[in-house]
């Protein structure tokens, strides 16, 4: 445990880590650039809601960190449409400008997201200068529900993903070459990092151009989901790869090597929207998009009204009401009988449009409906819980304060609360279920059939608000077993899930017709506070293919954060969750039992990348002796497991091997990971100001011994923390990579031959006496164990140690 405790002082001291979350509430845009300048250097993540109203500018609003080398500018999130004291959203806030004024985001470490905020008259700028290198993927540029009229949205990145949700851009003026550019995003690449990538699901860009641009010969990717573009002539301009799917355009332009990969279930017809960029009735937009968009969809559009209101969701940033929903009302929390939810239930099933059950329960929250049996769903349902008065939807970034006050109760069941049926299979039909509070069940909620589900904003475990009703435990909360692309939680903090204190699983994804499955943003064995424990036996369990697990905090489970099992666990993305110790600080919030993430029985071709793991009670990432191959776990941040980093085989440090490696299986590779060999660090050292590359003083030397293929290993190099008793260390932060190609030539054994590796990288990432260690993954993508670590030391040799040296 002392291992733990020193690497949580070593992550609140470093420059990388904010240290915890601000948060700051501005009535006035003098106030919000005061709070901008402080956040600039208070080495926080901060939040900044901003007042309703409108705002005119008489110069420019700026966020510029201009010592973030220094100090970490941590993520900025400014969210607008706040009551004065910043306690409730209760309008909208605007920026205006007749003189063509400037709000600019601009940093290189950090990440910005915006939301619900309107700019008029206004060029926003959000962008990233960087001349050096990216240490690290993990950054992105943020728009949730932002209106850029008569203006131009600018982005310019190097190290940030691009990421536009619910936004409208109109009337687009002059930029660089284009007449009328509603949105111009320059994405580009380095040598060290893939490249930036630009996302835009539901948004609507009318009387401007698209203009995605590219610096370099490494070309960016961009997907376009869901999305309006309406503007006299070709709609976007493209220089990189381009995906657009379920979206309105009349033209694409490719140009500098730019190419269209994928155009699918887009059209051309009128999009017929009204002034607020709503479709009207007849349009083409209503009800012909998809829910299955990276990250899943918000559940508010721009106008903060529900985005899924029909059948489908509609193209565009602006949700129509316009449909044949069926309403059914639960006025009574009787387990049968008119009114009830199961009599609502039975009406929508025997009802063949798009269903929503409300409910108008009177009385006090929360209203307690002890179930008779499992509320079988057989056609396309909405149950929105939070439309019971009383009720609260979350708010909190870092915390969890929803109040759903309708409370499904499993003690006559010991089953299935809510089901879905074969008929849902039959018809790919889904479930919405939002806002309820779960106890004693079996499995809470089972997607047995069915596609395109989604679980978003729902309590399983912990105290209803302040009520003092504690749900007692379920078996399972969540199982997703039908035929894919369901969504669990989502990108708005409403879509939060609260899960814990399951006997099992919190979320069991399984079967091997299952796929794409999305877990987004949820809290997994943690309780409402961020902080305290609320364990399951396992977090996250994993036995189906193509799942994405994004952005949740899976912290205290009894045995494993996140695991992997069975042959039929492949192609699954565990990306950017903190899975352990949890941020931001305080971190005693606690790691889960025994590993972070664990892959066994044949689990294999899976990616785990840009997490936090830490603080767990054994590895950080185990891949077990039966477990698969071709497992790539890279740029994460692995420190302060009571196990070593990442462990393959048998339990502990496995030493390189230089036999042949074994014959694989075709299907899931070698297993765990074929044993593939860490590097082994020769010097370290931190170099003298001087004939070396400009801001990269500290030289990495080394050498990785290993299988002859015929593409390079991507060797990566960590600092921070300090090297385990096995003389191995851990992996608190990226500071560099290289390729290194091991070729048959030099000293050779068995077909395993020594690629020597040199690297220079910033000083500002790793000082004297720091420990630094590697990894390689191979060409096909398994990853080794940490190397043996190695302290920096300096290459200063009159003032080595601090003085001059007679």
């Amino acid at each position: 445990m002392w291992r733990f405790l020193l690497a949580i002082v070593l992550l609140t001291t470093t420059a990388v880590v904010p240290a915890h979350a601000a948060s700051y509430c501005a009535n006035s845009v003098s106030e919000l650039q005061t709070i901008l300048d402080s956040a600039e250097i208070d080495n926080d993540d901060s939040l900044v809601r901003m007042a309703a109203g409108v705002y005119p500018l008489g110069s420019d609003v700026r966020y510029e960190p201009e010592f973030e080398s220094i100090v970490a500018p941590g993520r900025l999130t400014l969210v607008g449409g706040y009551n004065s004291d910043c306690s409730a959203q209760t309008g909208t806030t605007r920026f205006t400008s007749a003189s063509s004024k400037h709000v600019v985001f601009a940093t290189i470490t950090g990440s910005v997201r915006l939301a619900d905020v309107a700019f008029d008259g206004v060029d926003l700028y959000v962008q990233d200068m960087a001349l050096a290198h990216c240490a690290s993927a993990d950054r992105s540029f943020e728009l949730d529900r932002v209106l850029v009229n008569n203006a131009t949205f600018i982005s310019t990145s190097l190290c940030h993903d691009v990421d536009i949700r619910d936004s409208v851009f109109a009337n687009g003026q002059p930029y660089r070459s284009f007449s009328d550019a509603s949105v111009a995003v320059y994405l580009a690449t380095d040598d060290d990092y893939q490249g930036s990538s630009l996302t835009m699901v539901n948004t609507t860009v009318v009387n401007g151009i698209t203009a995605i641009e590219n610096c370099c010969a490494n070309l960016p990717l961009t997907r376009i989901y869901n999305s309006i573009f309406q503007r006299a002539g070709d709609d976007i301009h493209n220089e990189g790869l381009l995906s657009i799917v379920n979206s309105r355009f009349d033209g694409i332009e490719n140009q500098s090597g730019g190419s269209t990969l994928l155009n699918l279930d887009n059209t051309s017809a009128a999009a017929n929207l009204d002034a607020q960029f709503v479709p009207n009735a007849g349009s083409a937009m209503v009800n012909s998009g998809t829910s299955n968009v990276p990250g899943g969809l918000s559940e508010l559009d721009v106008h903060g009204t529900d985005r899924v209101i029909g059948p489908r969701v509609d193209r565009g940033a602006a949700e129509s009401p316009v449909d044949g929903t069926g309403i059914y009302t639960v006025t009574t929390a009787s387990p049968s009988g008119a009114g009830s939810l199961a009599a609502a239930i039975t009406l929508a099933n025997q009802d063949a449009a798009d269903n929503v059950i409300r409910f108008n329960i009177p009385g006090n929250c929360p209203h307690r409906i002890t179930l008779a049996g499992a509320l079988s769903v057989n056609d396309r349902l909405r149950i929105d819980g939070y439309s019971q008065p009383g009720s609260l939807r979350n708010t909190g970034e870092f915390l969890w304060n929803a109040k759903p006050c309708i409370l499904l109760d499993g003690s006559n069941t010991n089953g299935v609360a809510i089901l879905t049926g074969p008929q849902l299979g039959t018809n790919a039909e889904s479930i919405d279920v939002s806002g309820l509070a779960f106890e004693r069940f079996d499995t809470a909620i089972l997607l047995a059939y069915g596609v395109d589900h989604r679980v978003r904003g729902n309590q399983f475990g912990g105290e209803i608000g302040t009520t003092g009703i504690t749900l007692r435990a379920n078996n399972n909360a969540i199982t997703v077993a039908g035929e894919g692309r369901s969504s669990i939680g989502g990108a708005a903090t409403s879509d939060i899930n609260l899960i814990g204190n399951s006997n099992e699983s919190g979320i069991l994804v399984t079967g091997a017709s299952n796929y794409s499955t999305d877990v987004i943003r949820n809290m997994i064995g943690l309780d409402k506070d961020g902080l305290s424990a609320l364990p399951n036996q396992d977090g996250l369990r994993i036995t189906a293919r193509e799942s994405r697990v994004a952005g949740n905090r899976i912290a205290h489970n009894s045995r494993d954060g996140i695991a992997l099992s069975g042959t039929v666990s492949h192609d699954n993305q565990i990306i950017n969750n903190t899975i352990g110790y949890s941020l931001p600080p305080p971190f005693l919030s606690g790691g889960n039992g025994r590993m972070g993430v664990f892959l066994d029985n044949s689990a294999h071709d899976n990616t785990i990348s840009s997490n936090r793991v830490g603080g767990n009670g054994d590895d950080g990432v185990r891949v077990f002796t039966d477990a698969g191959g071709r497992n790539r776990i890279s740029g994460n941040s692995i420190v302060g497991n009571e196990g070593i980093g990442i462990d393959l085989g048998v339990n502990g440090v496995t030493g390189n091997n230089l036999s042949p490696l074994p014959a694989c299986d075709v299907e899931t590779g070698c297993a765990a990971n074929a044993s593939q060999n860490y590097p082994i660090l020769d010097s370290v050292v931190l170099k003298p100001p001087g004939a070396y590359p400009l801001d990269r003083p500290l030289q990495i030397k080394g050498h990785l011994t290993s299988h002859v293929r015929n593409a390079p290993y991507l060797v990566e190099f960590y600092a921070g923390g300090e090297c385990d008793a096995s003389g191995h260390g851990q992996g608190q932060h990226l500071i560099g990579s290289k390729a290194v190609t091991v070729s048959n030539t030099g000293v050779c054994a068995n077909d395993n031959c020594s690629a020597y590796f040199s690297v220079f990288v910033s000083d500002l990432d790793a000082d004297i006496g720091d420990a630094i260690t590697a990894i390689a993954t191979s060409p096909v993508g398994d990853t080794s164990e940490y190397s043996a670590c190695m302290v920096v030391a300096s290459g200063d040799v009159i003032f080595a140690d601090g003085f001059e040296v007679p």
